[in-house]
């Protein structure tokens, strides 16, 4: 059996790029303790959905949390809140949801719909579907804390002590 030239050229560069692109994990990478980075300012972005219960809860312990902290150190943390659905689940959201939806729950943030099929989302914390979740960013953009959905993994006080912490981190030249 005579192999032409070109099929040995394809498979070739089938193998190159499959060496070089498959089986990476494409998606943000987490460090559990990232160094002290940043220029002592943090964002706080959280995740919800219209029909999320557990959101209607722990969204206003955030703010309560966030309320507890002195005025110089509550304005080192930005608050972003994205609305990933309506209620019902199928309801693509919108930037007018989202701020009624953080207005009904109290919460003090700069609210919009995320990208239609949960494309912020999927960018800070991963691809598996659940809210409410949150991310921690420095300054720089940085993640330095993901928490998903979970009794034990989405507590408000642990989430405003992290923002806390990465709004403290000294400026590193």
């Amino acid at each position: 059996m005579r192999i032409s030239s070109s099929f040995v050229a394809t498979l070739a560069g089938a193998t190159l790029m499959l060496s070089f692109g498959c089986g990476k994990n494409t998606a943000p990478q987490v460090a559990p303790n990232p160094p002290p980075v940043g220029n002592g300012h943090a964002r706080l972005v959280i995740f919800g959905a219209g029909y999320c219960t557990i959101c209607k809860v722990r969204f206003p312990e955030i703010q309560a949390e966030l309320n507890r902290l002195n005025a110089t150190e509550r304005g080192k943390i930005t608050v972003d809140m994205y609305l990933t659905a309506g209620d019902p689940a199928s309801v693509r959201p919108t930037d007018e949801m989202a701020v009624a939806y953080s207005k009904q729950l109290g919460v003090n943030a700069s609210s919009r719909a995320d990208m239609w099929r949960w494309q912020t989302f999927r960018q800070l914390i991963s691809n598996k579907f659940e809210v409410p979740a949150a991310a921690i960013l420095d300054a720089n953009g940085n993640i330095h804390r993901v928490f998903t959905a979970g009794d034990t993994t989405f507590v408000p006080q642990e989430i405003v002590a992290v923002a806390k912490e990465v709004a403290a981190m000294e400026v590193k030249p």
